[in-house]
Formats: structure tokens, C-alpha cells, sequence
């Protein structure tokens, strides 16, 4: 008797038929798990890297938007009217000469050590000029930081002294402040000597304005502050108000 051959039985959709128990030819077999693996581990570290340089990122734009917004602090500054060789820094200039004087005090308008209080003659009688600094035997005075016009006295008279100012504190001897109401720079010289009061305090400062126009006072003692610009009270001369004025320069 002869074998009977199985039935045919034609593959799914025409495709080939399954061979030793394989999936149909075409089909994609499951990756081997440590490819998952590699994959997993891939996404997981570019999650973090993203994560890490989104956070830089925004550490430096609010770093830049932190140093904006962080106030402008005082900048104290001292004089040094004479080079080592004794001649004027700029922008300071001889404008005015006197041929003797005596400097016999400390300072009363500034609180550097080195500066001076001294006297001359002029044709209307005896002057006094403050503060000043010497080189050798001759002497320079200014009337304010920012006015370049000095007056030179060329041999002076040292009388012993300490080397300590008498101005009272640490006072400065000119200031810079903002208008607390126009915004506008106005520039604040000592005022020795007497003076009214604004607030039961001394006024120490005449401030002037652009055109050197005294347009109100600064009085008391300065408000300083490691974080913050310092202030001081100031009452313009058309006003009854004192307001806390920022200050922007100080020099001693």
C-alpha cells in the first residue's frame, strides 16, 4: 500500500511556510535583554545630562539677572595730589601761587593723615586754606576732589603736629549723592566751620549741582552698609523735606 502525502496546506496571506517550529520568514525576532538594557542605561544618562545643562544654563541667566539687579555700592576714594617727584597729578593744575605760609594743624575738612590746615598772607589780610598736602617745603590746597584748580604755596612752615586729623569721626570730606527726587549726581564739600541743623543734626556738606549752584544740604553722619549703596540725610534748599540720599562717591 502506498503512503498517503500529508494535505498541503498553503501559508497565511501567501507567505512562506514555518520551518522546524520558526516564526514566518519576515517577522523580527525580540532583541537579546542586555540590548534593552544598553538602551534604558542611554535614556536614563540623557535625562540626566539634559536635566544638568538645563540648570547651568539657568544659573548663568540668573546670575546675569542677579548682578543687574544688585545695587551699586559707594566707592570711597582718597587724594593724592603729588607724584613721587613731587609734581601735581593731573587733573590738578597750579592756578594760583602764594610765596610763604605756615601749616601748623591737622585738617578739619578732611581725615587723611597727611593733610593740612594752613595759613598766608594775601593783599586783603590772612587766609586760611584746607585742606592741603606738602612735598618738601611747598604745599598744595584744593577747595574740592573734583575742582582741579589748586593753589600752590611754595614754602611753607611745617610745625610739629601728630599725624592725625582733628575732623571729628571718620567723616569724608566730600561726597557724591543721587537726588533722592531728579536722579540728577550732586556734589556735597565740607561746610566748616558753623552751620544751621536739619533733623538736630549739623549740616556737613553744601552740595552744588552741574553748574556749581548750592542747591542743599547733607547732614549728619553717613549710613554705611556692606550691601547697599550708603546714605545720607539731605534737604534741598526749595523743599522743608529731608530724605535719605544715596551716595554714590566718598573721599577722605
Amino acid at each position: 500500500m502506498t503512503p498517503t502525502d500529508p494535505p498541503h496546506t498553503p501559508a497565511p496571506h501567501g507567505g512562506e511556510e514555518p520551518s522546524d517550529g520558526l516564526r514566518p520568514a519576515g517577522q523580527r525576532q525580540d532583541k537579546p535583554w542586555w540590548k534593552h538594557l544598553w538602551v534604558w542605561v542611554a535614556t536614563v544618562i540623557g535625562g540626566v545630562a539634559s536635566t544638568v545643562l538645563a540648570a547651568v544654563l539657568t544659573d548663568i541667566i540668573s546670575g546675569d539677572d542677579d548682578d543687574q539687579r544688585k545695587p551699586l555700592l559707594t566707592s570711597e576714594r582718597h587724594v593724592r595730589p603729588f607724584t613721587d617727584e613731587g609734581e601735581l597729578r593731573p587733573p590738578f593744575e597750579d592756578s594760583r601761587k602764594v610765596k610763604e605760609g605756615r601749616c601748623d594743624a591737622a585738617s578739619l575738612s578732611s581725615t587723611d593723615p597727611a593733610a593740612w590746615r594752613c595759613g598766608f598772607e594775601e593783599e586783603n589780610g590772612s587766609a586760611l586754606a584746607d585742606p592741603c598736602w606738602t612735598y618738601a617745603l611747598k604745599a598744595v590746597c584744593l577747595r574740592s576732589p573734583w575742582d582741579p584748580q589748586a593753589l600752590i604755596i611754595e614754602n611753607v612752615d611745617l610745625a610739629p603736629r601728630a599725624h592725625l586729623s582733628t575732623k571729628p569721626g571718620t567723616l569724608p570730606w566730600a561726597l557724591e549723592i543721587k537726588d533722592p527726587v531728579g536722579g540728577d549726581t550732586l556734589r556735597c564739600s565740607w561746610a566748616g566751620g558753623a552751620t544751621a541743623t536739619i533733623a538736630q543734626q549739623r549740616v556737613n556738606w553744601r552740595c552744588t549741582d552741574d553748574d556749581d549752584e548750592v542747591i542743599g544740604d547733607a547732614a549728619g553722619d553717613v549710613t554705611q552698609s556692606k550691601s547697599a549703596p550708603w546714605t545720607v540725610l539731605y534737604s534741598p534748599d526749595d523743599s522743608s523735606e529731608v530724605q535719605k540720599a544715596e551716595i554714590l562717591t566718598v573721599w577722605y
